[in-house]
């Protein structure tokens, strides 16, 4: 196969927000303590995300998708429920770093909403095989 170089680019933005977003749940996680580092982590594997997504979604408007239809519509509807969840994790982690309330127990959160996250990033891959 050979990749475009905005393949290759959205593929290394969308590792970047793996590495990020990962790096800044997991800390959270081990510190049970939400701190304004992480909610940078968080919003560095968004802004990699969203990148990436927007690189990935141009080329398949463009037809140069790897992706079956199927595969492009799932990656379409998981891609958006998971950069929504992000959005809505870093607004409820800066609420609660602001309010100085729940900081210890916010981690749960975090876990569910990267899960659910990881999901959808390894769908791309899985998508690409199908």
């Amino acid at each position: 196969i050979i990749m475009s170089p905005t393949l290759i680019f959205a593929i290394i933005t969308i590792t970047l927000a793996l590495i990020a977003y990962s790096f800044g749940v997991i800390s959270e996680y081990r510190s049970k303590n939400l701190q304004w580092k992480h909610v940078g982590f968080f919003a560095a594997g968004l802004i990699f995300d969203f990148t990436g997504t927007a690189l990935m979604s141009s080329l398949a408007d463009s037809g140069e998708s790897l992706m079956s239809p199927l595969g492009s519509t799932l990656m379409a509807i998981s891609g958006t429920i998971a950069i929504s969840l992000m959005v809505i994790h870093i607004i409820i982690a800066v609420v609660l770093l602001v309010k100085n309330q729940g900081r210890e127990s916010f981690h749960k959160i975090s876990m569910v909403i990267w899960i659910v996250w990881l999901i959808s990033y390894l769908l791309g891959p899985i998508g690409m095989m199908v």
